[in-house]
């Protein structure tokens, strides 16, 4: 597990619980993981459900945000990745139903959004805007639901890199 300080709070991520139980509720809706160097996993469902949270920045080092890590996060505006970043994999589910984010810009690491049966990485962001996918993305195929529910979706920049989109 990985141990950081977080507020006036120490937390473990781990790949057994949440972060947080629901009902805390920091003195702070930011999310500031970016000093958090070892961290290279969010873990599925660890910060499910946090409706507190408003911003997320994750550090350069994260390669993987598991399945239904940020679900539920009906108050999320904004995640930052940063672009010189690690970040492989976004699990399915990751960031359902976050009802409030505006828009999302994948670093050109990314090389799988999660979709399944079970469940889609951006489904239900009724907020979406705007996906901007860098030209130099490592991103070959979005696949089908991925957006599903995504009503506001108004612009979407997809590089010629992009050999297939299946349909929804």
């Amino acid at each position: 597990a990985n141990k950081h300080r977080f507020f006036s709070y120490n937390f473990y991520i781990t790949d057994y619980a949440p972060a947080f139980a629901l009902n805390v509720s920091p003195p702070s809706t930011n999310l500031h993981l970016e000093e958090c160097l070892g961290l290279t996993v969010i873990p599925g469902a660890a910060f499910k459900g946090c409706t507190w949270l408003k911003e997320i920045y994750l550090p350069y080092t994260i390669n993987t945000i598991d399945e239904s890590a940020f679900k539920d996060c009906s108050m999320l505006l904004y995640v930052y990745i940063p672009a010189s970043g690690n970040l492989k994999t976004i699990g399915q589910t990751a960031f359902s139903s976050c009802s409030s984010l505006k828009e999302i810009e994948l670093p050109d690491s990314v090389e799988t959004i999660g979709s399944s049966a079970t469940g889609y990485s951006f489904e239900y962001c009724s907020s979406l805007t705007s996906i901007k996918i860098p030209k130099n993305s490592n991103l070959t195929s979005i696949k089908s639901g991925t957006f599903l529910g995504c009503t506001n979706l108004t612009s979407v920049y997809i590089p010629i890199n992009i050999k297939r989109i299946d349909s929804t």
